[in-house]
């Protein structure tokens, strides 16, 4: 049930509509928890939503009312899990994280314990 959760989600969120009201916190534990799956499918399928969520409406990010660091922490780790992750999946990451972080000050990255080298 919680991989046709991000298969569906993955599909929904390329649509041209405000997928912000389909955000919920249990959306995102799924899609995080998904993220880390070993399977490279189920993560490159969580990836993508979470890299389509990462998008900034005005100054605000869409998972600013959510764990953003959860979904810091989990795009950062398959970023640098490069023996057990395709390149494919460590890429869609790492666009994921620059689309999250593009706003932002290097003070915002040492608040999250990120280095700017890990990218």
């Amino acid at each position: 049930a919680r991989q046709l959760a991000v298969v569906i989600f993955a599909n929904l969120s390329f649509q041209p509509c405000n997928t912000t009201s389909l955000v919920c916190p249990e959306l995102l534990e799924i899609l995080v928890a998904a993220a880390s799956s070993t399977n490279d499918d189920t993560k490159m399928n969580a990836i993508t939503s979470l890299g389509n969520l990462c998008r900034f409406e005005g100054n605000n990010s869409v998972l600013a009312n959510y764990d953003e660091g959860a979904v810091i922490r989990v795009l950062s780790h398959v970023i640098s899990s490069n023996r057990s992750t395709s390149n494919d999946v460590r890429t869609s990451a790492a666009r994921a994280l620059l689309k999250l972080t593009r706003n932002s000050s290097v003070s915002w990255w040492d608040k999250h314990g990120l280095t700017l080298d890990l990218l």
